[in-house]
């Protein structure tokens, strides 16, 4: 028997969506970050055909930021004013694909803003206000949720509380129920999440920027698995998509709420000394002095200017303990050494295959545009984006 609901999205062909009726077998869901600084001026998103369309399940605009002094958004900083918003709407709506307003701050704004009961609620406000304008939902990337050496943030508890509570009241047109609610959270948060995971749609979890110079030895960004080893100066197990999420897990945290974030930027590890081979090369190598990398100065590339501008096969290695791809470039002069981490079509087939057997509620990629390249044709031009249609519809993982 369909519930009014039920007809509904059979109507809408939205079925296949994850807050579906719990009787409705539901397929991961796949939801895309699009930045208003990748819209062109009339909002449009040249780099995204209909396959990318039909891939993705949700999409977040990306994204407002937090006036520190009212709690108000302010539209500026990512490029998302209301003509790129509007058109973005559009898009997502022309696609039949839901998409979600996305708020994004860091600690030094978001503490304080969510402290004060008049600033939280002109934020709440705020956010409402976007829905109407025809938005399907809410991101919420308030970064961290919880202060280094924390588990707690009850302020951040109740503005999520509140923002729910609000967002009952609405009703998203094209998914003719309440808005959604998603966000994005790093690990760290599992006992906030573990709080509110009833009042949150998905529970992104950025699987990314997982390691620096602080653990005293390379690793990468973004290592499915861990492979029993641990961090030489803590005896901690090193950063792994897989820890983490069994962390999440046993907090409370239900697995089909959470979404496996993979982001498409490179990390680079350069120089240093002291390593077998010099400088930084390789995943697991000490040092005597410290290489560069993300958090001291080596740039946060895409994976489309990695192709176009570093990209050599004889340096691309495999790591099949992490299940990561990476280049191994031994230079002559050891300042030059690079090991560069990043998600490639294999790793991320992989993390497609570790949401199903995890059964996790999806995958979020971080964003949309990193891995085109206008220059090249058929899958070339979206080699990660064709990677995970292929993993989503078949299961195949790219040798």
């Amino acid at each position: 028997m369909k519930t009014p609901w039920m007809k509904a999205c059979a109507l809408a062909g939205l079925c296949w969506l994850t807050w579906a009726s719990p009787a409705i077998a539901a397929a991961p869901w796949v939801t895309g970050y699009l930045p208003g600084y990748t819209q062109d001026g009339a909002g449009n998103a040249a780099y995204m055909d209909d396959a990318d369309w039909e891939m993705l399940t949700h999409v977040v605009h990306f994204a407002s930021e937090i006036n520190p002094s009212t709690g108000t958004l302010t539209d500026t900083g990512n490029s998302i004013g209301a003509t790129k918003r509007q058109k973005a709407i559009a898009l997502a709506h022309s696609k039949n694909r839901p998409i979600l307003f996305s708020v994004v701050a860091w600690e030094n704004i978001h503490k304080p803003v969510l402290a004060d009961p008049l600033k939280r609620q002109a934020l709440i406000d705020s956010l409402l206000a976007r829905l109407d304008e025809g938005y399907d939902g809410l991101d919420i990337d308030l970064e961290p949720i919880v202060s280094w050496g924390q588990t707690a943030n009850a302020d951040y508890e109740l503005f999520i509380n509140a923002l729910h509570t609000a967002m009952q009241q609405k009703t998203s047109a094209l998914l003719q129920r309440p808005p959604l609610l998603a966000v994005a959270a790093d690990y760290r948060a599992k006992t906030v999440l573990s709080h509110l995971h009833t009042k949150i749609d998905q529970i992104n979890i950025m699987f990314y920027n997982m390691a620096t110079h602080n653990e005293a030895i390379t690793w990468h960004d973004a290592a499915l698995y861990d492979g029993g080893k641990t961090y030489p100066s803590t005896g901690g197990k090193v950063s792994s998509v897989d820890g983490y999420i069994k962390q999440l897990l046993d907090a409370g945290v239900p697995r089909d709420k959470l979404g496996l974030g993979m982001s498409f930027e490179i990390r680079i590890w350069k120089g240093g000394s002291g390593t077998a081979t010099g400088g930084a090369t390789a995943p697991f190598q000490t040092w005597t002095s410290v290489p560069q990398e993300w958090t001291t100065g080596t740039p946060l590339e895409s994976y489309a200017q990695l192709m176009d501008n570093r990209y050599q096969q004889s340096q691309y290695r495999w790591d099949d303990v992490a299940k990561m791809g990476y280049l191994s470039i031994d230079a002559e002069n050891d300042a030059d050494d690079q090991f560069v981490s990043f998600n490639d079509p294999r790793a991320v087939a992989e993390k497609i295959q570790y949401v199903k057997k995890m059964q996790l509620g999806g995958a979020m990629i971080w964003h949309l545009q990193l891995d085109y390249r206008a220059a090249k044709t058929g899958s070339k031009r979206r080699e990660i984006m064709h990677s995970i249609r292929n993993a989503l519809a078949t299961g195949a993982t790219p040798q």
